[in-house]
C-alpha cells in the first residue's frame, strides 16, 4: 500500500476517505473514468466448495440409477466473483494507469477493442479486470463463478422467472472454455454466472 500510495500521488491522483457505510481500510481514490476503487490488504478468501457433479459421458458411466438432473429448488451460490468488464473511452490510458500505477499485470488483449488485466505475479486468474472500448465510461458485467453447468442454468432460470431480461447464453467461450449465461439488470448492464 505505501508504494500504490506514493505512486497515486506522484501521478496526481487524490487520495479520498472512504465513503461512509464502506471499510475505511486501504486507499480510495478514482481512476481515468472516475470510478471510485479502494485497494486494501487481505488475507484469500477460501473457496467455497462446489456439490460433486457426476455426469455420464461416451464411455463413462457415472451416474447409474439418480437422475441427471438437479431438483428445481437446488442452491445456486456463486462461489467468488470471478471478474468485472467496464467500458471505458480510453483504453489504453487505463491500461496504463491500471499496470503502471496500480499494479496490475496485463493478461491479454485483441488489438483496441478490449484488454485483459490480472493481479499480481502469481495466483491470480486470467483476468479480475477487464476495459472494453466505448464512447463513454459504463459497466458491462461482473461474472460469477458457480459450481457446475446445472448452476449455470439453474441460476438464469430463477433469475429470468422473476422476470430480467435475457441477455446472452447459453454459451461457451471459446479461448477459456468456460460455460456461461448473461442476465440483463434493471440498468441494462449484464450480470454473469459462469462455470
Amino acid at each position: 500500500l505505501a508504494g500504490l500510495k506514493q505512486r497515486l500521488e506522484k501521478n496526481g491522483n487524490k487520495l479520498l476517505d472512504a465513503p461512509k457505510e464502506a471499510p475505511a481500510d486501504g486507499l480510495w481514490f478514482r481512476d481515468l473514468d472516475g470510478v471510485l476503487v479502494n485497494v486494501r490488504v487481505a488475507e484469500p478468501a477460501p473457496w467455497l466448495s462446489a456439490p460433486e457433479w457426476k455426469i455420464n459421458n461416451p464411455g463413462n458411466l457415472n451416474r447409474a440409477g439418480t437422475p441427471g438432473h438437479p431438483p428445481r429448488d437446488a442452491p445456486v451460490r456463486p462461489r467468488r466473483l470471478g471478474h468485472t468488464l467496464r467500458f471505458t473511452p480510453n483504453l489504453e490510458k487505463q491500461i496504463d494507469f491500471y499496470t503502471r500505477i496500480v499494479g496490475m499485470r496485463l493478461s491479454d488483449r485483441s488489438r483496441d477493442i478490449v484488454a485483459f488485466l490480472r493481479s499480481g505475479e502469481g495466483g491470480s486468474d486470467h483476468h479480475v479486470l477487464g476495459f472494453i472500448k466505448s464512447d463513454r465510461p459504463g459497466y458491462h458485467h461482473p461474472s460469477f463463478v458457480v459450481g457446475n453447468l446445472d448452476e449455470v442454468g439453474l441460476g438464469a432460470c430463477r433469475l429470468l422467472d422473476k422476470g430480467y431480461r435475457n441477455g446472452w447464453g447459453l454459451g461457451r467461450h471459446l479461448i477459456g472454455s468456460n460455460f456461461f449465461h448473461h442476465i440483463r439488470d434493471p440498468w441494462g448492464s449484464l450480470r454473469r454466472y459462469f462455470w
